[in-house]
């Protein structure tokens, strides 16, 4: 029985996005313990109430995001996850329950506060840097840097898609290529060059391929 009910813990904590330090943090919160082997199968299942039911139907309150930059700012972060096939969940709930337990941030605090609202950014990026590999670091041109969050995550798709075998070259030059045959704008501009809205409809195109990938992987 306790084997089953730590299998469980750890397969809420992945469809939460929940890395091991991340998971012993809210052990160590819920029940005082580091280690599930230390927990009696009755604190395993208020872990998994935490996680999985009752909790999330007492914090709903706190599930609602408010208006402002720092919500579309982790909103689009948390879109672009659910396109690298990181995130399963994409609606704004699953967010909020991400940042508070990654965290340790309610939204209210997050919305108001500049340095919580760091946090809680600097939280997902490095998240999505683990789980999907995106670089988000700018890019050095002779002018300063230059800040393309939306080719870094394209990047990281196409890496991606390599891997999964969609693609057959994982190079830079081979996403350049597609992305003009996709968006079949006039004259060659590239991944990096293209609108926000051009770069959003591939983003997309991606993780569709990605997801469809993924689902015929765990189907093998």
């Amino acid at each position: 029985m306790s084997a089953a009910l730590k299998r469980a813990v750890h397969a809420a904590c992945h469809e939460h996005g929940l890395d091991t330090d991340a998971r012993r943090d809210l052990q160590r919160r819920v029940t005082g313990k580091d280690s599930l082997t230390e927990m009696t199968p009755d604190e395993i299942r208020a872990l998994l109430d935490h996680l999985n039911g009752g909790a999330a139907r007492r914090g709903q309150a706190r599930d609602t995001l408010p208006r402002g930059a720092t919500t579309g700012k982790l909103r689009a972060l948390w879109i672009s996850g659910w396109h690298l096939g990181a995130v399963r969940d994409r609606t704004d709930r699953a967010l909020a329950s991400f940042i508070r337990r990654q965290a340790g941030l309610d939204a209210a605090r997050w919305a108001h506060d500049p340095a919580d609202a760091a946090k809680a950014i600097h939280g997902l990026e490095a998240w999505l840097a683990r789980e999907a590999g995106v670089d988000w670091a700018p890019y050095a041109t002779p002018l300063g840097v230059w800040e393309r969050p939306r080719a870094r995550v394209l990047e990281a798709q196409w890496r991606i898609l390599h891997r999964l075998g969609r693609v057959r070259i994982g190079n830079l030059a081979a996403l350049d290529a597609y992305a003009d045959r996709h968006v079949k704008a006039p004259g060659r501009r590239g991944y990096l060059l293209m609108t926000d809205t051009a770069a959003d409809a591939l983003i997309r195109h991606f993780g569709d391929r990605i997801r469809q990938a993924k689902t015929r992987e765990a189907q093998t």
